[in-house]
């Protein structure tokens, strides 16, 4: 049976093989095997649905994370269940994020971030500033994670050069440690103060 659940789903896989500009109608249907017109009934266009695979993505994040602990641990798992979940759709996520940013389902993750920081008494500017950098920091995990098919075996490196002699290290390196690591060395790194030239 052909429902709004099921659509959403084979949005995202067809949004993650084709990007955003390579979604119609047509390759959904065909996809779900039904007709346009079927699909038209439960999303009214290739706009709606983007907007709806987003909003249930960002809505999900939003409810899995913590809500009790410290500010960190608040952060830590809202940014670890955004990475978990958009790592297993890494092209449409970096999409989501950069692209279609300033639209409510993603601005909806930003107020998240925004809140815990505000709560924990950093000033507007800093907590602007430092939500920035944890973004920054899982986009650019989702870019290496959606590259990752290229083999580090082939990259070039001198024989005494300190790439060779951390190829074993990079090779066998898991991306969600990675991320871990990247995420507890900014976390440990930034606190409430001092105030920021631009807080007033």
């Amino acid at each position: 049976m052909l429902t709004r659940d099921r659509i959403l789903d084979a949005g995202l896989e067809l949004l993650e093989e084709e990007g955003p500009h390579g979604i119609t109608m047509r390759k959904l249907a065909k996809r779900l095997d039904v007709t346009a017109t079927a699909i038209y009934h439960h999303v009214d266009g290739r706009d709606v649905l983007l907007d709806a695979i987003v909003d249930r993505v960002c809505a999900a994040i939003v409810a899995e994370a913590p809500r009790e602990g410290g500010w960190r641990d608040r952060l830590r798992g809202l940014l670890t269940v955004l990475v978990e979940r958009a790592s297993r759709h890494p092209r449409a996520s970096v999409w989501a994020i950069t692209e279609y940013a300033r639209r409510p389902p993603v601005i909806r993750l930003h107020d998240a971030m925004l809140s815990i920081l505000l709560d924990a008494g950093f000033t507007p500017a800093r907590a602007v500033h430092l939500k920035g950098a944890a973004m920054r920091l899982v986009v650019g995990h989702l870019v290496i994670l959606e590259a990752s098919s290229r083999e580090w075996s082939r990259a070039p490196g001198e024989g005494d050069s300190a790439f060779e002699t951390v190829r074993p290290a990079q090779e066998n390196a898991a991306p969600a440690e990675a991320f871990r690591v990247g995420l507890d060395a900014l976390l440990a790194g930034i606190a409430p103060g001092p105030r920021l030239p631009d807080d007033d």
